[in-house]
């Protein structure tokens, strides 16, 4: 039965390409876009895709150069593997960085924008990657990190064309701030969702925000809400001991819209 809706998913989505969409969740990663996506998609029995910039070129970065070039729209890239980028639940981080783009690829979805305190975004990061929340490093090589990947090398390190001189921790702290920034540009067409008030009570909110979208609720998601989709953070020590002060400060200060915008 599982199979025969994988293979249905997959031909609907060629079939009917951008229309297929009904809703994108955007955020910078580790802002829990995974959970909440996963768990819409689960609750309003639609098909899900996960990173499909990612999945698209697990061993490189290419794809995600190509999103995040400026001369092209990406529609040729998207339309030649519709089962990753035309599910009826689509979720990328990258997303954020380029919305325009985003809006013309699915003009017949609605959006989300998922926002999370930046100092715990980047804490789940480094224990992600295995890296010391005071490093003042400005680059980090694969070998030093685990489990890395094309695309983390390149959110960690940044563009290796440009020389930014910035550390590990303002470049990921001015990622967010980034985010946050377009989402301001276009929050008229962006719903937003605070992981700290989704975590109050995750099948509520998954349901209200499945009601605002105008999406069906079909499913229970109680067995599955708590499910670790993605690898758990150290959250045993004091977030400002975990980056020293200096590195908090750092943060603090880069990410002051965020912070002051979004109630942190």
């Amino acid at each position: 039965m599982e199979i025969i809706k994988k293979v249905t998913d997959i031909v609907r989505a060629y079939i009917y390409k951008e229309r297929n969409t009904k809703l994108v969740i955007l955020g910078h990663q580790k802002a829990g876009t995974t959970a909440i996506a996963t768990l819409l998609a689960h609750s309003a029995n639609m098909s899900f895709s996960n990173d499909p910039i990612y999945e698209m070129s697990p061993s490189n970065s290419e794809v995600l150069l190509t999103f995040l070039d400026k001369t092209n729209d990406f529609s040729d890239t998207a339309i030649s593997c519709p089962k990753l980028f035309f599910q009826q639940v689509v979720k990328d981080p990258d997303y954020i960085f380029s919305v325009e783009k985003v809006f013309k690829l699915y003009p017949y979805a609605k959006f989300i924008f998922i926002i999370r305190e930046p100092h715990q975004i980047i804490r789940s990061i480094f224990n992600r990657l295995a890296i010391s929340g005071t490093t003042e490093l400005n680059k980090i090589s694969c070998e030093e990190l685990f489990e890395p990947t094309a695309n983390w090398d390149y959110i960690i390190n940044g563009d290796p064309t440009i020389n930014d001189n910035m550390s590990i921790v303002e470049r990921l702290a001015t990622r967010i701030e980034e985010t946050t920034l377009s989402y301001l540009k276009h929050c008229k067409n962006l719903k937003l969702i605070r992981y700290e008030d989704f975590k109050k009570n995750k099948s509520q909110y998954i349901k209200n925000t499945l009601e605002e979208m105008e999406l069906p609720s079909c499913n229970e998601i109680s067995g599955i809400e708590n499910k670790q989709f993605q690898p758990k953070g150290d959250h045993k020590v004091l977030i400002e001991d975990f980056f020293g002060e200096k590195n908090y400060s750092i943060i603090s200060q880069i990410c002051s819209k965020t912070i002051s915008h979004f109630g942190y």
